[in-house]
């Protein structure tokens, strides 16, 4: 196990104090823990639906670098926000 230290001032520590009986946790280390460990997957998800493989970010970044020429359906849609013959 590792061990994590912080500190707190005393608005953080009340703020903190009021929350651990309705979160559950069974001590201020555990509900730290907790929402760190809730925001940490939170993040590595959020980079997951971003670019869930390196294949696909690959694919993502070469389109950005050379996009493919517009179909007839994105011409059509153009010329309709337009509301003219683009």
């Amino acid at each position: 196990m590792s061990r994590i230290t912080t500190t707190l001032d005393e608005t953080q520590r009340k703020l903190i104090d009021s929350a651990l009986p309705l979160s559950g946790a069974t001590s201020i280390n555990s509900f730290v823990a907790e929402a760190a460990l809730d925001r940490a997957r939170a993040l590595i998800e959020a980079e997951k639906r971003l670019y869930p493989n390196d294949e696909q970010a690959q694919r993502f970044f070469e389109a950005l670098e050379n996009p493919p020429e517009p179909n007839d359906y994105l011409k059509d849609a153009l010329k309709q926000y337009l509301g003219s013959d683009a």
